[in-house]
């Protein structure tokens, strides 16, 4: 048994030592194998590829030179890209093995960008060549057409020198390889924008059409371009009136085919824009304030509206100022005015309710807001000019009178003929009764006979908001006139000899259709019996006054026209009653 045993320990040693010694031979790896040993390329040109057939493993691929060629492996495949003229080889490794392959680089065949250009006199153009062995020589077909020169060595840059033709310009390379463009010549284009035409006047005066550019100033857009559209480049600008733009803080560059403006505050001119082939365009500049607004808080009244630039005044590019936003309309309604004006406008405001609003006004490029607070009007009460309220029983002097309180429009009425119509109630703007409103009440000297008249003053938006009040009217000194003898009618017109009665700076007795020595008899209706009369020294009449009667006579003494009489009668006994005859006209 002990026998058995150990026959099969030896049986086993000796098996585990045939496997361990065949585990330890070595392999050979295998070789790296590409399916093309050369690669021929054009520089600058399309990307080539090689194979990797046989070896195992993680492949890398470096060129020795890679300014000339570039390589990098994806999936067993070499991607060569190509840059420039030259040689270089291509080392492909993996962990065991390396290989290389040549890449050879080759010179484009020459060739341009374009076969064909058309020009208009004196423009130019640039056209890129493409391959080809540098350095590059150009030569024209007819240099009377076109011309070309070599520029920055790879680019032609051609100039038309006639209105009409054709030429051809011939490109060639180091090695004696060429090609052509073909050059047509046309009539050069007008200059246009991208920006409306307005009638303009150039520096004589002369009319013209002119591009207009507007802006505002601190705007971000584009409305500060302008784009040529069509013309022969290059541009130059300038100013015609020689210096205005520069006093106005305000510039002008030109980018290629744009011109760029720029300021800083409003500013308005003419800058001419000229071609290469001296084509002229005049542009038509305006310069916008940015968008202010006088007031940023404010007060109306319900039922009043404000529509005054000296109560809220907005300024800038008027005609796109805008409201943009109300934040309460049924508290107030807001607009910006209707105006001419191009620079300022009024903001209008009416109250509805009482209430607050955030009026937002915009030009385009910010935005202002008012607050806006609505108030119920206070009640309407008067006063004397000296600020005395007035009440109900006190019978007034014609005069000056104040209203406060109320909506700010009122109708002013009374019964009867005595006093001038109509009176219209006007706001005080300054002094101590700013806001307030005032009116004035004067005779009318067509009615003689006095008395006390009611004034009422009405809140036009709130009738139950009313107050009343007296004045006294003295009566006037009337007049009885007779030429002649024969009484003189009262007529707002006619033929023959007539009188009325006019207001104004010239008011009183005009006396027409009066001869040369005609005698007027004025006789004093009403009064005391005892008057004074006063004739200016510049008068061309002749007064005779009967003593203290009423009565008196007139006499044209020198021919004209007209005779400003100037004739003041006045009651001795009560100076208030007086009147004048003011023109005396002869025939």
């Amino acid at each position: 048994m002990q026998k058995i045993n150990l026959l099969f320990v030896t049986v086993l040693l000796s098996l585990f030592t045939f496997v361990a010694c065949h585990d330890n031979e070595e392999v050979e790896p295998e070789e790296i194998k590409l399916d093309k040993t050369e690669l021929s390329l054009i520089a600058n040109g399309k990307k080539d590829t090689i194979k990797i057939i046989e070896g195992t493993g993680k492949f890398t691929a470096t060129s020795a030179d890679k300014t000339i060629a570039t390589a990098e492996v994806k999936d067993r495949i070499i991607i060569v890209t190509p840059l420039k003229v030259g040689e270089t080889t291509v080392k492909v490794k993996n962990t065991y093995k390396e290989t290389t392959f040549k890449v050879v680089v080759n010179t484009p065949e020459l060739a341009v960008k374009k076969d064909s250009v058309t020009l208009s006199f004196k423009s130019k153009t640039e056209v890129e060549i493409t391959g080809g062995t540098a350095p590059y020589t150009v030569s024209s077909s007819d240099k009377t057409k076109a011309t070309a020169i070599i520029k920055d060595d790879n680019k032609v840059e051609i100039t038309a020198e006639a209105e009409e033709g054709t030429a051809t310009i011939t490109v060639k390379d180091a090695k004696n390889a060429e090609v052509k463009i073909v050059v047509t010549l046309g009539v050069a284009p007008e200059i246009t924008t991208n920006k409306p035409d307005v009638d303009g006047y150039d520096e004589n005066y002369n009319t013209v059409k002119m591009a207009q550019v507007v802006f505002i100033v601190g705007e971000t857009g584009d409305n500060a371009e302008l784009i040529i559209e069509t013309g022969t480049a290059p541009y130059t600008v300038e100013d015609p009136n020689k210096g205005e733009w520069d006093a106005l803080n305000a510039t002008f560059t030109v980018e290629g085919n744009k011109v760029i403006f720029s300021g800083t505050e409003y500013a308005s001119g003419n800058v001419i824009i000229t071609d290469a082939v001296g084509k002229t365009k005049y542009v038509s500049v305006n310069v916008k304030k940015q968008l202010t607004v006088s007031k940023t808080e404010f007060e109306v009244l319900v039922g009043q509206t404000i529509n005054n630039a000296d109560k809220i005044k907005v300024e800038g590019h008027a005609k796109v100022i805008r409201v943009k936003s109300n934040s309460a309309p049924e508290v107030v309604e807001a607009s910006i005015e209707e105006s001419a004006n191009t620079a300022m406008r009024a903001l209008i405001l009416t109250g509805l309710k009482a209430g607050t609003a955030d009026i937002v006004i915009t030009d385009g490029v910010v935005e202002k807001t008012v607050k806006v607070t609505v108030k119920a009007p206070a009640d309407i009460t008067l006063h004397t000019e000296d600020g005395t309220e007035l009440d109900a029983t006190t019978a007034y002097e014609l005069g000056k009178f104040i209203i406060k309180g109320g909506a700010g429009t009122y109708d002013i009425t009374f019964e009867g003929d005595l006093i001038k119509k109509p009176v219209e109630a006007k706001e005080i703007t300054y002094g101590a009764n700013k806001g307030d409103f005032e009116f004035t009440l004067e005779r009318n000297i067509n009615h003689a006979i006095g008395g006390e008249v009611t004034v009422t003053v009405t809140d036009k938006q709130d009738a139950t908001k009313t107050k009343s009040f007296k004045v006294k009217c003295e009566t006037l000194l009337e007049l009885a006139l007779t030429v002649n003898g024969t009484d003189i009618p009262k007529a707002d017109s006619g033929e023959g000899t007539y009188y009325n009665i006019s207001e104004g700076l010239y008011g009183g007795y005009n006396i027409y259709g009066i001869k040369l020595n005609d005698v007027i008899e004025v006789t004093v209706k009403n009064g005391a019996g005892d008057y004074k009369v006063e004739v200016d020294e510049s008068s061309k009449i002749e007064v005779t006054q009967n003593g203290t009667n009423e009565t008196f006579q007139i006499t044209a003494k020198e021919d004209d026209t007209t005779y400003y009489g100037d004739i003041t009668i006045t009651d001795k006994t009560d100076s208030k009653k007086s009147v004048k005859i003011s023109r005396i006209y002869i025939d």
